[in-house]
């Protein structure tokens, strides 16, 4: 099967979002990867939404980029606040996979874009609520699990919104 280079970027971005979650829920999630996974997933989110804003030519998914901005903001802002109690530091710039998956997403634009970002978010977003539900369930620290929980919810919206999205670029015939 050939892959065109949307697709292929598609597959990477869903990749780079997940992995580290993926990894994560295959053991015990313990408080300090949670939390430098976490803190990624919002640095990521933060740069994507703002590349969302410009190379978007669709004004649901420029929308939806300011969204990601502006709550992933503040989700960090919970995250160094719960983090710091526990004294675990919270990376403040992206590691290397989030670095090329920003790479990749500012290099398209358009549809292009709208068809690699979206279906990503959707994807990326459900793997990330598995991995709350599950470090709620599994971890002992209390500051992180209450962080977690409440996040949870915040993520569930955002994985909904992700979805409308979607749908209404299948409708519209450009997915």
């Amino acid at each position: 099967m050939k892959r065109t280079p949307r697709s292929f970027a598609s597959l990477f971005l869903s990749i780079s979002l997940v992995c580290a979650s993926v990894a994560l829920a295959a053991a015990p999630l313990q408080p300090v990867p949670f939390v430098k996974e976490v803190a990624q997933i919002n640095l990521l989110e933060i740069a994507l939404g703002k590349v969302a804003q410009t190379n978007s030519t669709n004004a649901e998914v420029k929308e939806f980029g300011l969204y990601m901005t502006k709550s992933h903001t503040q989700i960090n802002a919970m995250l160094k606040k719960s983090a710091a109690q526990q004294g675990i530091t919270v990376p403040k710039s992206l590691n290397g996979s989030s670095k090329a998956t920003l790479s990749k997403l500012s290099g398209l634009q358009g549809k292009a874009f709208d068809t690699t970002y979206i279906p990503a978010m959707v994807k990326g977003h459900t793997e990330v609520l598995a991995m709350l539900k599950k470090f709620s369930a599994t971890t002992s620290d209390p500051v992180l699990k209450a962080f977690a929980q409440k996040i949870t919810p915040i993520i569930a919206m955002h994985l909904h919104h992700a979805k409308m999205v979607l749908a209404d670029l299948k409708k519209d015939g450009e997915l």
